[in-house]
């Protein structure tokens, strides 16, 4: 299996750029990108929260900030964000997914592959 951005297998990140017309997107050039895409979760963090503050409703920050969370081993931060992503971004595709076998997904699809991953279960979208 090929993880996204080198991460652990506990959970992957995808490369949001930009999406649809009308549907929110992440921006590559903002610091919170730059660190996860270097694995740099530890230092992702604080300026993904605070994106993610002056967006809460954004379904690419919440996801790649559950993400975030998972591969530091908070799967009880992750879920939540995860669960409001598979609820949201149900018509969400990325342009850019940097996984070849999530080309093409939903957001949510993505979201709810990460949460069975890092619950080891047989959760359902």
């Amino acid at each position: 299996m090929r993880i996204r951005f080198g991460v652990a297998p506990a959970g992957a990140l995808i490369a949001l750029l930009a999406g649809c017309a009308g549907q929110p997107n992440f921006n590559p050039s903002d610091p919170a990108y730059k660190l996860l895409h270097a694995g740099r979760y530890s230092e992702a963090r604080a300026p993904l929260a605070a994106e993610l503050a002056r967006d809460p409703d954004n379904p690419y920050l919440q996801f790649d900030m559950a993400s975030d969370y998972q591969n530091l081993g908070h799967m009880e931060l992750a879920a939540p964000l995860y669960r409001k992503v598979i609820a949201n971004a149900k018509d969400i595709v990325p342009a850019v997914a940097s996984d070849p076998t999530e080309a093409g997904m939903t957001l949510s699809d993505m979201a709810c592959t990460n949460l069975r991953r890092g619950l080891h279960d047989n959760f359902t979208c």
